[in-house]
Formats: C-alpha cells, sequence, structure tokens
C-alpha cells in the first residue's frame, strides 16, 4: 500500500463536518494525487487562524474523499465549510517513506546509488515497473542470498539493432551483438532446434549424416523414392519366398463346381449352408449375422420383431400413410409443420401458395379486421388512426331500426335545447286512469272575514236573574222581595244552533313540484289548438367515422 506525495496541494472544506464523519467534500482536488486500488495520502484539516488541526488518511475519492480520522496523534473534531484542507508534511508521511509502501508520483529521486533491499528474512530485493493503470508490471529481482552475488552490469549507450543480444564482456560491461551461426559448434549447440532456413544441403557435409542420426522407424515410405529398394535391400528370407511363388505360373486345372487352372472359378448356387464356415447350427427361420470375432465371422440368429425406439423414420413411411386415424390428438404443434418462415408470437398463419409448405406466418393488421369503408360511432374527440370522419351529419340523436340502416330524418337540432311544439285543435282522449303525484305541500294566505250570529245561529241557552232584597242600592229596575218568593227567576231558552258562514279572502299558492290528476276517466283537454313545451334529453357527443382504404 504506497503512500503518495504531491507539491502544494491544497483547497477548502465544501462543507462542514462533525467529529465523527469519515466522508469529506473538498471544492477542489486539483493538485492531489489520484489514488488507485490500495494507495493512501495524509491530508491536514486546520481552520482559518490554524488553531484546529487534524490529520486523516485519504484512501479513496476525488472531491469526496473517504478518509481514516484522528491521524498522527491528532484528534477528531469538527470543521466549517471553508476551513483548510492542505497536503503538508507530517511525521505519518515521512516515517511512511521509510518503509517498503513508498509511492513517488511525479518528479525524479536524486540519489547515486538507490538500494531495494530484501526483507532480512527470505524475499529478495527487487524494483517493480507498474503498467499506466498499476494493474500488472515487470520485476528487476536480485539473485538470491545463497549465490553470493556481487557485480555491477553497465548497459550500452544505445539501443542497439533489430534481433541482436546483450552481451557481457564479462566483467559485467553489456554490449549489443549479432548472433554469428559460422561460429556454432557442437559444444556450442547442446539442445533446442535449429530452424528449417538454418539447414541448407550447402550447410551439410557429404555422408555427415548416417544410420545413428535417424530415430528407430523415421524412415516411412514417404522418405523412400521410388524404384529404390532393390533385392540386395531385401532380407534373405522374403526374396527366397519371392522366387518360390515365382516358380508358380500355374494351378491344378479344376474340373466341376471350381473350375480352373490359373483363376479359378466357383459355378453358380453351389454354395449352400454346408459349405459356409458358421459359428452355430441354425434353426429354421434364423437369418446370417456376421458376427466378429465368432468362427467364420457369421452366425445364425433369431430375428428380433421388435421395433427398436426412433427405428422408423421417413425413408420406411410410404407416401400419404399417415393420415388422421394414425395421429394422436395434439400430436401436431407448430414444429411438426412446414412453414415457409420463423413466426413470431402473435402472428397467424396464412396460406401463401409458392412458399415452402405453403404457409407462412403474417403478422395481423388492424385493416385486416374492419373493410375498408365501413362506417362506426365512436366516442372521442378526434378519428382514430387510419379513419376519416364524417361531417356530412351532426347535431343528430340515435336511432335503433329493425329495418335497413343508414337512414335520417327529423327536423330538432339536439343543440336547440328546449323547444316548443304547436298543435290544431283536437281532443285527448284517455282510458280510465288516476294521476299519482309526488309528495308535495301547498302554502297560502288565507283570512276569515267577521260575522254576527244571528239568534237561531246561537247554540241553544236561558238565562237567570238574580232579586235582591229590599233597601238594597241596586234595586232600581228589579223585582222587590213580595213579588216572587223565589230569589231568582230564570227566562225561557233560545238560540237555534244553525250553520254560518264566513267570508274568506286571500290566495293558495303551490308550495313544492308534483303532479295533480283526477280519477275520472273519460277525455280531457279542449278541442282548441295549443303549444306543448319539450325540453331536451340528456346526450353525449360521438363522433362517426369511415374507415379508410
Amino acid at each position: 500500500m504506497p503512500v503518495l506525495f504531491s507539491n502544494n496541494a491544497s483547497t477548502t472544506l465544501s462543507a462542514g463536518i462533525n467529529n465523527s464523519q469519515t466522508t469529506i467534500a473538498i471544492a477542489s482536488a486539483s493538485g492531489f494525487p489520484s489514488l488507485g486500488s490500495g494507495e493512501y495520502y495524509y491530508g491536514t484539516i486546520a481552520n482559518t487562524n490554524n488553531t484546529k488541526v487534524e490529520v486523516v488518511k485519504v484512501t479513496a475519492g476525488t472531491t469526496s474523499l473517504t478518509v481514516t480520522r484522528a491521524q498522527d496523534g491528532t484528534s477528531a473534531q469538527a470543521f466549517d465549510s471553508g476551513d483548510n484542507f492542505q497536503l503538508r508534511v507530517t511525521a505519518a508521511t515521512l516515517d511512511a517513506t521509510s518503509k517498503s509502501d513508498v509511492a513517488i508520483t511525479a518528479g525524479s529521486v536524486q540519489a547515486d546509488t538507490l538500494i531495494a533491499k530484501g526483507d532480512g528474512s527470505s524475499a529478495d530485493g527487487q524494483i517493480q515497473l507498474n503498467c499506466s493503470q498499476n494493474s500488472h508490471g515487470i520485476k528487476l529481482k536480485s539473485p538470491p542470498h545463497s549465490a553470493a552475488a556481487d557485480y555491477t552490469l553497465t548497459f550500452p549507450d544505445d539501443d542497439g539493432n533489430a534481433n541482436e543480444y546483450l552481451q557481457t564482456n564479462g566483467s559485467g560491461v553489456l554490449s549489443w551483438n549479432a548472433v554469428d551461426l559460422t561460429a556454432l559448434s557442437a559444444s556450442n549447440l547442446t539442445s533446442g532446434t535449429v530452424p528449417a532456413a538454418r539447414i541448407t544441403a550447402s550447410s551439410i557435409a557429404n555422408d555427415l549424416i548416417d544410420s545413428q542420426h535417424y530415430a528407430d522407424g523415421s524412415i516411412d515410405t514417404a522418405h523412400i523414392g521410388d524404384d529404390q529398394v532393390t533385392a540386395d535391400k531385401l532380407a534373405n528370407s522374403i526374396n527366397s519366398e519371392i522366387a518360390a511363388n515365382t516358380a508358380k505360373v500355374t494351378n491344378a486345372t479344376h474340373t466341376g463346381e471350381v473350375t480352373g487352372a490359373t483363376a479359378l472359378t466357383i459355378a453358380d448356387n453351389v454354395v449352400d449352408e454346408a459349405n459356409l464356415k458358421v459359428s452355430n447350427t441354425p434353426t429354421n427361420g434364423y437369418f446370417l449375422s456376421a458376427q466378429s470375432g465368432n468362427t467364420g465371422g457369421l452366425t445364425w440368429a433369431e430375428v428380433d420383431t421388435t421395433i427398436a425406439n426412433d427405428a422408423i423414420d421417413s425413408q420406411h413411411i410410404a407416401a400419404g400413410a399417415v393420415d388422421l386415424e394414425h395421429l394422436s390428438s395434439e400430436s401436431v404443434d407448430e414444429d411438426n409443420l412446414y412453414i415457409s418462415n420463423a413466426g413470431s408470437n402473435g402472428q397467424f398463419l396464412q396460406k401463401q401458395s409458392g412458399n415452402n409448405g405453403g404457409l407462412t406466418w403474417a403478422t395481423v393488421s388492424q385493416e385486416d379486421f374492419i373493410p375498408d369503408g365501413s362506417v362506426m360511432v365512436f366516442f372521442q374527440a378526434n378519428a382514430p388512426t387510419g379513419w376519416t370522419k364524417v361531417t356530412t351529419q351532426n347535431d343528430k340523436t340515435l336511432r335503433v331500426v329493425s329495418g335497413t340502416g343508414g337512414g335520417t330524418g327529423g327536423d330538432w337540432a339536439m343543440s336547440a335545447g328546449e323547444t316548443t311544439s304547436s298543435h290544431g285543435g283536437h281532443v285527448h282522449s284517455s282510458a280510465a286512469h288516476t294521476h299519482n303525484g309526488a309528495a308535495h305541500s301547498h302554502n297560502h294566505n288565507l283570512s276569515a272575514g267577521s260575522h254576527t250570529l244571528s239568534t237561531s245561529e246561537m247554540p241553544s241557552h236561558n238565562h237567570n236573574t238574580n232579586i235582591y232584597g229590599s233597601g238594597g242600592s241596586s234595586s232600581t229596575g228589579r223585582l222587590q222581595y213580595g213579588q216572587r218568593s223565589n230569589s231568582t227567576i230564570t227566562t225561557s231558552s233560545t238560540g237555534g244552533g244553525s250553520s254560518h258562514s264566513h267570508s274568506l279572502s286571500g290566495s293558495i299558492s303551490s308550495g313544492g313540484d308534483g303532479a295533480t290528476g283526477s280519477t275520472t276517466p273519460g277525455d280531457t283537454g279542449s278541442a282548441g289548438s295549443h303549444t306543448h313545451t319539450i325540453a331536451a334529453p340528456q346526450y353525449i357527443d360521438v363522433i362517426i367515422c369511415s374507415k379508410d382504404a
């Protein structure tokens, strides 16, 4: 994990932090090291008057940094936006440079001797040269301790020419040199392969390659020229056999089923079961089966009438032999159909003469369902794609007919709203019926007039008269004692209790909607002309469209 450096890197915090945050936002990454895998640097956070200072270890990020807080003996503190964030020289940085994880991102190291030390145990010192992404590289490594190596290699002044190699003079001074093939000797070439281009007829001495240079079995017919093997080169036993066979110019003359003196001929229909060399005794109905390894290579075997799975293919079935009776239910699927193209979900099977199988998968379009010129009603603002709005019909209701459609009629536009209809003199005739009205009430401001009751209109009644004693202060006009023995006098009854009436003034008005009517059957109305008011019904706006061709 190398520590990285850069010169004069300084910026500010772009947001405040508390004493536990491990992600720090800075205003700019300019001048700061670009971190790779396993790399880090030490940053210093300080307020503007440098009274609060904290060292953090930055392990990832550019303007949003991942950090480890409270490094190099400092404590984690809260800082404000705008406080300084800088790459200063710290004790932790200097300490890291004395260890093995040091990386210098720019500049140079000024030293007459740069030593890559071993670990003091088993790891030898080495210098690694990485690629630009630090994902791989090469190493220059010291010989092991056991070699006790102590030498210096001095490189040439230039990069040499093509195909040259570095050669030492024995004292560690290296130079570029070309390979001199003329100087090769048996002691120089102990292993490896000499390129074919370096081996020519002129470079191999005559009679140089003998039998010891050939590997056993390496001389085959491809390497022996035509007509190059003579009788002298053949083994004596082979020559003896050739001589013996050459002396046999004729065969004994044969007659009968096998005839001939040179080439022998077997007559037709003469080789029977007894002449065959078969490994077993036959049974009637058996067939002759080839059986390598058996006597004669032939064996009598029973015919197996069992048909193996997948044994019958198209070549065994006569044309037209597979009919509906031989097809099981749901046995023909898409793979069994002979179709000219590959289908996609949602397509339909279309007959196309001339195509493979006469069938083609095709896409269903809207135009395939509805004939061109069809007229339909749509409950929407505009005609759909592929349709044209019909404007000859406007502001009309729809009427359902049981006869032929497409007609028009009427003279009242829906947009006119409420309208009137005038009629000549006529009488409305109706059967006996009752008008049932909805629940309602009436309001009135009626008042009854005053009325004086006559005697006959009063209820029947009588009056009692008191009699006062003599000397009373109220005796004037009264009966005196001695005139009657009773103290009261009762008059005769009067009043008839008949009915009477009051006048009624004011008016009555309806207090609510509702129908009124009569239960009286028969004709109603007058024979005079009159006008009816007709209210417009509720409606929805639709459009009529014709399908385009």
